[in-house]
């Protein structure tokens, strides 16, 4: 899977302390959303994405990759796999996660980066 976005291109030219900015801000923003796959408003658990490029064998991915799911769709990827998820849900995990990064990209990032 490869995520091309807008706020993965600056993450991928920034240095390590705005790489270390927007995750924090990825995180925060994804806290109060729904599960990515089933839009149940129940509690939240970031899960990372695995991504072609962002992580090696053993190596958790950036958090900006990460995506807010429940606990039983989280189960549910672990046990069963991401094509199991995005079949049950209709979901295509790679143009989801890019459509909520270009939201979050110009309607808070963009803004900030402006007095960075």
């Amino acid at each position: 899977m490869i995520i091309e976005s807008e706020l993965i291109r600056c993450y991928n030219l920034a240095d390590s302390v705005e790489r270390d900015i927007i995750d924090r801000m990825w995180l925060k923003h994804i806290k109060d959303e729904p599960c990515f796959y089933s839009g149940s408003m129940e509690t939240a658990q970031p899960h990372h994405i695995r991504v072609a490029g962002a992580c090696g064998i053993g190596l958790k991915p950036p958090d900006i990759y990460c995506i807010p799911i429940n606990y039983i769709v989280h189960n549910n990827l672990h046990t069963k796999g991401i094509s199991y998820v995005e079949d049950k849900f209709n979901v295509d995990t790679e143009n989801k996660l890019k459509e909520m990064h270009n939201y979050f990209y110009y309607e808070y990032y963009a803004k900030i980066r402006e007095v960075l």
